[in-house]
Order: C-alpha cells, then structure tokens, then sequence
C-alpha cells in the first residue's frame, strides 16, 4: 500500500504516521505513507506519483477533502479513499465520489488497525494489475496482459497481448522490483522483461512471444533466463 495522508492538523498526522509505522513493522506489511497539510500539494505528488489509497480531511483550508476526492476520482478510477472527519453527515458526498470508509476524530487505533487490515486485504485479492501514470491519468494494466516491457531513450513501452502499446516517461528500474517479483516476469536485456506467460520460444537467438515480436537475449543472461523459463513450464504444467 502507498498511502497519502492529508489533515491541516499535524498531531493527527504524526499520530497517524506512527501507528503506521507500528503496523508494517508487526504485519511485515510493504506499507509506504507520506504526509500533506494542503490537499493541492498532495495532487501534485500524487500526479508523479500514484498512491494507492488516499486518507482526506474533510475540512481543510483551500481545498477540502471532498474537493481533493472529487479530482483524484477523475484521475483515478480505482484508487481507496477514507475521509477523516467528526461529523457522520458527510456520508452523502463520500458515496457520490466512491469512499471506502472514514474514521471519525478522534482516530482510535484499534479502528485504523482493522481499517488497515481490511485495505491490505482487499489489496491482496486485487492487486493482479500494474498501475501507470498516463497523461493526467492513472490506467492499468492487468499483469496477465502486459507481453514485455520495453525502455528506449527513458522511455517506457508497456507492450500488451491485444497489441495495444502504452507509453510513458521513466526508468526500466521504477519497475523492476514490482514486476521480477512475479515468477512468470523476468529480465532478458537491459532493454527488456518480459512475461514467460507469453513466451512461445527460447535460444541464445531471441524470446519469440506471442504478440509477434522477437526480443534478443543478453548473453550473459540467458543461462538465467532459459532454467527460470523451464522452472515456470514445469510449475505451471503442474497447476
């Protein structure tokens, strides 16, 4: 979970922050958090950024949290938001922009623990799609359906299995750690990781895929690749 946390109230936030930190550390759970006063700053990261869950004050100086919802709604169409407020009669305006939940202030810990619990789970379930910054949007793209990804020039190719080819800004690294962590992910070139799902054919030669394309092998890499290619054949004969 990346978790934005935006109050104008600074003891709440670091109150917040800590059970957080306590909670990662318990659960051993990848949790990341950053911490906004002002709900336009928090829009501007989001923007290089994505978070996967937002925590919003309902009122805040500028712009409030249903304002700040209302944007990251038209940015993201998937993304959790929970308001932080001491008034229930907000319920209204939190359903029309799709609010997960609130927490009433004063935030009891117990209450944001098993929030947190509920979060991590529901990532757990749906978390089978790779989120991108695309334009003034977040998209996705489920991992099922992503061939390869390409980096020329620091640009990123997200090539899909129906042809489709999505282009975005940055680092073949902003990625890596997220997709090698998959088994059926694995890096090929310095230029190229690629999907085993999708791989119709292996040798010193190239990686044929079934979108079409033939990628070239490191030759230092393909040893790797080839027995985590045979390891994912076997594995998934056996499923």
């Amino acid at each position: 979970m990346y978790i934005a946390l935006c109050d104008d109230d600074p003891q709440l936030l670091h109150q917040l922050a800590a059970v957080m930190e306590e909670y990662a550390s318990a659960r051993r759970c990848p949790l990341q958090y950053r911490l906004f006063d002002d709900a336009q700053a928090m829009l501007s990261a989001a923007a290089e950024k994505p978070f996967t869950h937002y925590f919003l004050d309902v009122k805040m100086p500028g712009m409030d949290g249903i304002a700040a919802a209302q944007e990251i709604r038209r940015l993201d169409e998937d993304a959790g938001i929970v308001f932080l407020t001491s008034f229930k009669e907000y319920a209204y305006q939190g359903f029309q922009v799709r609010a997960h939940d609130y927490l009433l202030k004063p935030v009891q810990k117990d209450t944001l623990i098993a929030l947190l619990d509920r979060l991590a789970a529901e990532e757990g379930r749906t978390q089978q799609y790779i989120r991108l910054l695309s334009g003034k949007s977040v998209c996705r793209i489920p991992y099922s359906q992503l061939a390869y990804l390409e980096v020329n020039q620091k640009k990123l190719y997200f090539h899909q299995t129906d042809g489709q080819v999505r282009q975005i800004p940055g680092t073949i690294a902003g990625f890596e750690a997220d997709l090698l962590a998959r088994p059926e992910f694995v890096k090929i070139h310095r230029s190229y990781i690629v999907n085993l799902r999708h791989v119709v054919s292996l040798s010193p030669d190239g990686c044929a895929l079934t979108p079409g394309d033939n990628l070239p092998i490191s030759r230092l890499l393909y040893q790797q690749v080839r027995r985590q290619y045979i390891a994912y054949l076997f594995d998934d004969a056996e499923e």
